[in-house]
C-alpha cells in the first residue's frame, strides 16, 4: 500500500493536481497553477509525474502543443476522488502543507497499528532514517501520530501509534482501490 503513496508523493503538488483534475475535468498548466496558488513550474513537474504514472494524459486533439491541456486516465479518474478526500481531511485538520511532503502519506498508509521506528523503516524502504525521523516528528507535532518511549527495557524502544485523525486520513488510502492500483502497476517503484 505504501508504494503507491510513495510514488504519488514524489512530487509535492501531484496529489492536489490529481484532486483538482478529478473535480474539473480538463485543465492546463496555468489554470491549475492559478487554482492551486503555486508556480507553473511546480504544476508542470506534477503533471509530468502524473502522466508518467498513467494517472493523467494530454487531451488528445485539443490544446496547443506548447500549452497542452490534461485529462485524467481511467486510473486517474478512480484515484482522483480519493486524493480529494485526503486533501479535504487535511484542510479540515489544517495540515495541507504537511500532506505535500514526500514521506508523510506513505507513513500514514503504513501506520495501520503500533509500530517501531525500525518496523516503519522496513515497510517504507528506501526511506532514509533522517527523512523518516523528520516526517514522524512533523506527524507527532500535528497530533496525527502518538509517540511512546518504553524506557523500562534495554535498549529503550520507541513506539509510534496512529491517532484517530490519522485513521481518518488513512481511510481513503486503505480502500481496495489502492490494492487494485498496486496490482495493475506491478514493478512500479519510487525513484
Amino acid at each position: 500500500m505504501s508504494n503507491i503513496s510513495t510514488v504519488l508523493t514524489q512530487k509535492g503538488w501531484a496529489l492536489p493536481v490529481l484532486a483538482t483534475l478529478s473535480q474539473g475535468g480538463i485543465a492546463g498548466v496555468y489554470p491549475l497553477a492559478k487554482a492551486l496558488k503555486t508556480s507553473p513550474i511546480s504544476i508542470e513537474a506534477a503533471l509530468a509525474h502524473l502522466v508518467e504514472l498513467k494517472f493523467a494524459e494530454t487531451n488528445p486533439g485539443h490544446g496547443h502543443p506548447l500549452r497542452p491541456e490534461f485529462v485524467l486516465t481511467p486510473l486517474g479518474e478512480m484515484m482522483g476522488p480519493k486524493a480529494s478526500e485526503i486533501l479535504k481531511y487535511g484542510e479540515t485538520l489544517g495540515i495541507l502543507s504537511l500532506l505535500r511532503k514526500r514521506w508523510v502519506l506513505p507513513i500514514v498508509a503504513a501506520l495501520d497499528n503500533t509500530k517501531t521506528f525500525g518496523g516503519l523503516r522496513q515497510s517504507l524502504s528506501p526511506v532514509t532514517d533522517r527523512a523518516l525521523s523528520l516526517s514522524l516528528k512533523d506527524l507527532t507535532q500535528a497530533r496525527l501520530v502518538h509517540r511512546k518511549v518504553q524506557g523500562h527495557q534495554f535498549p529503550p524502544t520507541t513506539l509510534y501509534m496512529p491517532t484517530q485523525n490519522l485513521k481518518i486520513i488513512r481511510e481513503p488510502l486503505s480502500s481496495g482501490l489502492i490494492n487494485f492500483i498496486l496490482s495493475t502497476r506491478a514493478g512500479l517503484r519510487p525513484g
